[in-house]
């Protein structure tokens, strides 16, 4: 591990260090894998100097809200223990900041970071289980299959594109092409978005707030059909652009 090379460069007990590794991890994959290594040893250098450690983190591509960015294999009790192992004191994960609603999946990372921050021996795939249950009620497990189908199609996707290294989250914007996001791939996701709000029932107290929060999810789909296929000349059918649109 790393050493202090002498006492002058250890920190003194009222002083800290706030670290923003926005271009050191590849907040895509796990803590401990090999894109990783650098800004593990960052991380470890820093902590060889001080105990007092804040963290800057991201969960989101800033260019890019819309789409998935599949931060999950970062930020879940793996990672949040690694981080406790090396006495962080404070993490903010910045998300998206700067909007009314989320979409793409980000309201559960919001939930997840709330949880895991806070207690990093839970579990994240109960802590995801629980989510879903109290998110989507009846449509639980429809939506819970669409979830983890959207992340394995984007964790194949992008590594095959070489987009899952350090850096990736935050300035690539590289996911913005059609090649990766076909047109039946994406009419197939919001087919099911509304065959999963279709598992409700209208009667049930809870009915709007369960189907809102599908709809929200829905979103993300809807925007990117007419994002790569909303002109007149694409292959959308005239009456699903005009459907697509007025949903959004």
């Amino acid at each position: 591990g790393w050493k202090a090379v002498d006492d002058t460069v250890v920190l003194r007990d009222n002083v800290g260090v706030y670290l923003a590794p926005i271009q050191s991890f590849a907040y895509e994959r796990s803590i401990y894998d090999s894109e990783n290594d650098y800004g593990r040893d960052v991380l470890e250098g820093w902590a060889a100097l001080t105990d007092c450690i804040y963290l800057w983190t991201y969960s989101t591509n800033f260019t890019a809200y819309m789409f998935i960015s599949d931060t999950y294999s970062m930020f879940n009790e793996e990672g949040y223990q690694y981080f406790a192992s090396f006495n962080v004191d404070m993490i903010v994960n910045q998300g998206q900041w700067d909007t009314p609603y989320s979409t793409a999946w980000h309201n559960l990372k919001m939930y997840l970071d709330s949880k895991l921050q806070w207690d990093c021996s839970l579990s994240t795939q109960t802590l995801t289980d629980n989510f879903f249950n109290a998110m989507y009620g009846p449509a639980a497990q429809a939506m819970q299959d669409l979830f983890a189908e959207q992340i394995a199609y984007t964790r194949k996707t992008f590594e095959d594109a070489g987009f899952y290294n350090a850096g990736s989250t935050t300035l690539d914007s590289g996911v913005k092409q059609s090649q990766y996001w076909p047109l039946a791939l994406l009419e197939s996701w919001i087919e099911k978005f509304d065959a999963a709000k279709a598992l409700l029932d209208p009667n049930d107290p809870n009915y709007e707030l369960y189907a809102s929060h599908i709809e929200f999810e829905t979103v993300s789909p809807l925007y990117l059909v007419l994002y790569f296929y909303g002109s007149d000349s694409s292959a959308l059918a005239t009456a699903s652009r005009t459907e697509y649109r007025n949903r959004l």
